[in-house]
């Protein structure tokens, strides 16, 4: 009799421990799934910080806020004018933008390789720089122009009517024209270089 008893019980246990075994492992799968996913699940971010970070990105890189599409709101406790400090300026953020100046010379000059074709272009230039610099930028612009106008002639001479052709070959004409101006304003020191130039008009007279 006693041996029966002991052996269910001896049996309860064996069971017991077959259910701790394979539910065991379960349960700490499971936690450590929750423990996982509450720890390292990377927070969504608000909207708010959506755009203030857009924001900051484009203040940084001299970019208009504005110009990519959002606003920058003061704090509660953010004043755009300090009330108790009198005199003091208040920040303001000022725009980089593509300045432009026309060169008053209309360019008039043979191509290579071609004494019958005639080239005229009026040609203007550009180069990005905040927007409060465009008084000193065209004052520039305007002492350099003789500079300017020797080197788009001279580097006009060196190309031919094939380099006109095509949307292709006008862009690469025009990246050569301001490679050579540029070359020549660094010889100088200048303060400013050019980035792009542009050709205002631009037309062929056959003979």
């Amino acid at each position: 009799m006693l041996g029966k008893i002991i052996g269910k019980i001896t049996g309860g246990e064996s069971k017991l421990m077959t259910v701790a075994l394979i539910v065991g492992p379960i349960l700490v799968v499971a936690v450590l799934f929750v423990l996982t996913h509450l720890l390292f699940t990377p927070k969504q971010p608000t909207s708010e910080e959506i755009v203030a970070s857009i924001a900051n990105k484009a203040m940084l890189g001299g970019i208009d806020p504005s110009i990519v599409g959002v606003t920058i709101p003061l704090d509660d406790n953010q004043s755009s004018v300090d009330a108790d400090s009198e005199g003091s300026d208040a920040f303001e953020f000022v725009s980089s933008e593509y300045l432009y100046y026309k060169i008053p010379t209309t360019f008039v000059t043979n191509l290579k390789g071609d004494v019958t074709t005639v080239l005229r272009a009026d040609i203007a230039v550009s180069t990005y720089l905040k927007a409060t610099s465009y008084d000193s930028f065209n004052e520039e612009m305007v002492a350099v122009t003789p500079i300017m106008v020797s080197a788009i002639l001279t580097a006009l001479g060196k190309i031919s009517l094939a380099d006109f052709t095509g949307a292709k070959n006008l862009e690469k004409t025009a990246e050569y024209l301001t490679q050579a101006v540029n070359t020549e304003l660094k010889k100088k020191n200048t303060l400013y270089s050019i980035d792009y130039v542009h050709f205002f008009e631009l037309a062929f007279n056959e003979g």
